[in-house]
């Protein structure tokens, strides 16, 4: 496990090499990822790369440790997948995306927005690692992290969509969200127009309909999103700002959504973003 504790949140924490970008890997060498939970092994043979990976720590772990020469695993039981091809080059693209689904967040606590009340809730999200091979790059695999359950979303069993399902701190301060290596921080503005508060008990985060950016302190973001409630109390206008918020500061693109949003995601009934 370890060893940071969670009170080395936000901007005073120091900045950590970031684990996706590209990489050198000679014939008959290996690389090793250990990002959070999940330990990523890559190795470069003659005409073929092999990937395997295996969850060895807590979902909460903050391990990250990169090394490209690293050690052959030492898990007899760990199976690689084998990627061949007529010839082989040494450059690996290891990169950060985020789910191929939605997320529904569910905070530690129930929350109440009241009545014309705004607040910003600062959510993380899951993180997949896309592994890419040769030059040009070629797609190999795509692992999550940590793989979150599977839950079901919408007004019955009939209507809805299947999620990802995720619990959350729900933080009001930025400067109190903790690093994970293996989670984006999502921006999330809730304005209740309606006359009565807003019981917020799931949030439904369109994680496939996101970007995703990197600041150089090491943490990812997401563009930001607002969910405006209308007066009516049965609508909600949702929004997708075109950058990450203006707290990630010097935030890159990494990557653009996995499916863009379109007009239909804009507005939809409230079902659709709470329970």
């Amino acid at each position: 496990m370890n060893d940071l504790k969670d009170e080395i949140v936000g901007p005073q924490r120091l900045a950590v090499k970031p684990w996706w970008g590209r990489f050198s890997v000679p014939r008959d060498h290996r690389g090793r990822w250990c990002i959070g939970p999940m330990d990523l092994h890559v190795r470069h043979v003659r005409q073929e790369w092999h990937v395997a990976s295996e969850s060895l720590r807590d979902v909460l772990d903050r391990t990250l440790d990169i090394s490209v020469d690293a050690p052959s695993p030492t898990n007899s039981d760990l199976v690689f997948s084998r990627f061949c091809f007529r010839e082989t080059t040494k450059d690996l693209l290891i990169s950060p995306q985020l789910p191929d689904r939605a997320v529904v967040i569910r905070p530690e606590a129930p929350l109440y927005v009241p009545a014309g009340e705004e607040v910003t809730l600062f959510v993380s999200l899951p993180v997949w690692i896309r592994i890419e091979a040769g030059k040009p790059a070629k797609f190999l695999q795509e692992l999550p992290i940590h793989r979150p359950s599977d839950t079901w979303f919408g007004p019955s069993t009939r209507e809805g969509d299947l999620c990802y399902a995720s619990r959350t701190s729900a933080r009001l301060n930025v400067n109190d969200v903790p690093f994970r290596p293996h989670r984006a921080v999502a921006s999330v503005v809730i304005r209740n127009a309606a006359e009565d508060p807003l019981f917020v008990e799931r949030l439904n985060v369109s994680a496939q309909h996101l970007s995703l950016f990197a600041t150089p302190d090491g943490y990812l973001w997401t563009e930001g999103m607002i969910l405006e409630r209308e007066a009516d109390g049965e609508a909600v206008q949702a929004h997708f700002e075109k950058t990450a918020p203006a707290v990630a500061k010097d935030a890159v693109l990494l990557s653009g959504p996995r499916i863009a949003p379109d007009n239909n995601l804009l507005k939809r009934a409230l079902h659709s973003f709470f329970a």
